[in-house]
Order: C-alpha cells, then structure tokens, then sequence
C-alpha cells in the first residue's frame, strides 16, 4: 500500500494495486498535534514536534541512491525521494546552547528510535560537511506519506551505503551532547 498526503492533514489517501489501477479511499490519521519527536539537550528551546508541526516547516526533498541492507547484503531499492525536514535546520531551530565556541567543542547528535535504537552524528558533521545536506527527519517517500502506524517519521542519512545503523523508523528523541 501506498501513502499519500491529501490537502487536509487529517487524513491520507491509501492506494493499493487492483487489476492494474490504483483505488484511493481516505482514512483518519492519528492526530496530527500528537507530539512525534522531541529536541532537547544542550539546546536554547526544546522542541516537542507534531507532524503538523513538521509539516509547516521548509522542507528538502533527497533523492537516495541504492542503499545496501546491512543485514543481507543484499541492494534495497534505488533512487528513493525522501520529503521531510533536514535535521541540521531542526537544531537551528533549537538552537546549539554551549558556554564556549561551537566550533572547538566536541559535540555530538544522538538520535533514538521508538524502540531505543540509536544513531550518532558530530555537530561538525551535520553543520560542516555535505553530510548535512543529506540527513533528514522524512515524513513521506516516493511522494506518499508514511503510515505512522507502520513507519513513523524517520531518520535517514541518505549520504550512507549500508541501511544501518543511521537510517531510524519511529524517530521519537534527537538529543545534542557536549562530551
């Protein structure tokens, strides 16, 4: 099945294959004011984001080169387009709070997952490099939005090869550390 944003972010249209044609029939999504994912850490405003939230913000759409799954070796599928919001633009949001220049402290991004997964990116990663341009907080895929019941809002690098262990489902925390 396949997920598509329609104007109202209350519901989405499900398309799903029969003989050849697609049928849509939309359905309620959860509440799109529920609190999806939480900033905060050494940040000058946590933030407590809604997919309406999300929603509202500039977003980047990436297209993702064939990614390998790390588990089977095997090639995923090639050239997806992600919509969402990049996560560098999330922290500028927020606001990095330290007492000493960014720029010579070593901090770092933990993100976790519903289910306690988590990922790690320096804060010279995301706001330095390329690698910024090319992790993003995804909401939809192939233009259909995700099921969040299935899915949630998800972290992806798309800059990475292999599908783990920076690619996230159900992306609930991203907290900013100092070490």
């Amino acid at each position: 099945m396949l997920y598509e944003n329609t104007p109202s972010l209350n519901t989405v249209s499900i398309h799903s294959l029969q003989e050849s044609e697609f049928v849509c029939t939309p359905v309620l999504l959860e509440t799109p004011e529920k609190v999806l994912l939480q900033i905060e850490g050494q940040v000058k405003t946590p933030l407590n984001l809604s997919l309406a939230d999300l929603f509202e913000l500039p977003t980047t759409k990436i297209h993702a080169p064939s990614l390998i799954c790390s588990m089977q070796r095997k090639r995923l599928a090639a050239n997806t387009l992600y919509t969402g919001v990049l996560l560098r633009d999330l922290l500028k949001l927020a606001g990095i709070y330290t007492s000493k220049s960014i720029y010579s402290l070593p901090i770092y991004i933990l993100a976790t997952s519903e289910f306690n997964e988590q990922c790690l990116f320096s804060w010279h990663e995301l706001f330095n490099t390329e690698i910024g341009e090319q992790v993003i907080v995804a909401f939809s895929k192939d233009n259909c939005s995700f099921c969040m019941k299935s899915e949630g809002i998800c972290l992806i690098a798309t800059s990475d090869t292999y599908v783990m262990p920076r690619h996230l489902r159900f992306l609930r925390k991203v907290e900013v550390k100092c070490l």
